[in-house]
């Protein structure tokens, strides 16, 4: 990734424009199923997780450069815009506002900016990283609410991101550049191919990373009533100098911090060099757990040729070639989104939001409260809804994952999703 600072006109204003107007205009081109009874006062949040909404997939990193500022990373993927003739050259312009809230449920600004960018096409040029300077509230923990536009095409993403000020190893305290270019890395997600310059604010010259091994734990089917989570230990704890190019080797997770006795900071991630995109016939035979039993999964994961034993599963459950082709297709496409929106300390699809996502597709109706996310599917059959409840929780590695609430109400939902995969139908839930 290449650091930009585009020919651009900028204006910035400090109006505290309303909040509700561009999540209605970012979710307007959405029609969901008819509301859940009890929730329909809240803004159904579903295009969050529907990438084919929009055209734009910027991506933030936040890092609080002292108690009184924080710096807001920001980068856009540039062929992704929308140009248009201006003249004797070709422009897109695009909207970023940024408004500082307590949580999701309080709505008060704190603070708001908005940032208006006029590009010039460049065609040497794909990626635009800049960073834009807050206030930092540093005595109580809030959520930044970052929204785009690309006013041309009148595209739209919203992105949430908490900070917590007040804990002085939050990961916003550590911040991450490759040292090729000192841009940020906008992933937790690294790997073995770069060498990378932490830092932390306190001007620490020393740093600590705690390696653990790779989570490989499977979430449980959503009707399993036992423990949906594990600790995990660190194996081992490497010093390096701050501000000087380390590499890290061993895929596994990383927490680094500046207290060589405390296991709290920021998480890096390695899992393999494609992440998050599936790339190879052994990266798709995890993800046929969740519609395979035991006896089967078992034989393809020991199966001498992976590919051929993925081809075999899904030509076994399908009529024709083209039919298997559709469905791996439409499969690991969600095994991708969900490695995408859902990674935390373990790989996506292996998270229960992932695994929800993989086996019954996108939500139609999503509610997002600062404890919790609910996720509504409409079962047309049973004229019924289907309820999900993820509890969000704070781990060693982050303070925003989320756990299944689990019920035994979803097992005839589980099995009608699973049994429809299984007769090469995409479930209809």
């Amino acid at each position: 990734m290449q650091k930009f600072i585009p020919n651009s006109s900028e204006m910035l204003s400090k109006k505290s424009i309303s909040f509700l107007f561009p999540l209605l205009l970012l979710f307007s081109c959405y029609t969901p199923k008819p509301q859940a009874p009890g929730l329909s006062t809240y803004i159904n949040l579903a295009n969050l997780y529907r990438p084919q909404v929009t055209t734009i997939f910027p991506e933030f990193v936040v890092y609080n450069k002292n108690d009184s500022t924080s710096v807001i990373y920001n980068y856009l993927y540039l062929p992704n815009l929308t140009f248009r003739p201006a003249g004797q050259i070709k422009q897109a312009k695009v909207m970023f506002n940024y408004k500082l809230t307590p949580s999701l449920t309080n709505r008060k600004i704190l603070d708001t900016l908005t940032k208006f960018l006029t590009i010039k096409y460049n065609i040497r040029q794909h990626n635009l990283v800049f960073p834009v300077e807050i206030p930092l509230p540093h005595d109580s923990i809030y959520l930044i609410n970052i929204y785009v536009k690309d006013l041309y095409r009148m595209k739209a993403n919203l992105k949430f991101i908490w900070n917590d000020p007040t804990n002085p190893y939050s990961s916003n305290n550590f911040l991450v550049q490759y040292a090729s270019s000192f841009t940020p890395v906008f992933s937790h997600v690294i790997d073995s191919n770069h060498y990378y310059i932490i830092q932390h604010n306190s001007g620490t010259k020393r740093l600590y990373a705690y390696h653990y091994l790779t989570d490989t734990l499977l979430p449980k089917p959503p009707f399993y009533l036992g423990a949906r989570t594990r600790r995990l230990y660190a194996d081992t704890v490497i010093g390096f100098d701050a501000l000087k190019p380390v590499r890290f080797t061993m895929p596994g997770i990383y927490l680094i911090t500046y207290d060589s006795l405390v296991q709290q900071g920021k998480t890096l991630l390695m899992f393999y060099d494609e992440y998050p995109h599936i790339k190879k016939a052994s990266q798709m035979i995890g993800p046929l757990a969740y519609i395979t039993n035991s006896i089967e999964f078992r034989q393809i994961l020991t199966a001498y040729s992976p590919k051929l034993a993925v081809d075999s599963f899904w030509l076994s459950i399908t009529e024709t070639p083209q039919q298997a082709k559709d469905l791996i297709r439409i499969y690991y496409n969600r095994v991708f989104v969900a490695n995408y929106y859902f990674t935390s300390h373990k790989q996506g699809w292996m998270t229960d939001r992932g695994m929800i996502y993989v086996v019954f597709g996108p939500p139609p109706i999503v509610y997002k409260f600062d404890d919790k996310e609910v996720w509504i599917y409409y079962y047309a059959q049973k004229r019924t809804y289907v309820t999900f409840k993820f509890k969000r929780i704070k781990t060693r590695f982050s303070n925003d994952d989320y756990v299944l609430i689990p019920s035994g109400t979803y097992r005839p939902f589980w099995r009608f999703a699973v049994e429809q995969w299984r007769s090469g139908t995409v479930p209809s839930l």
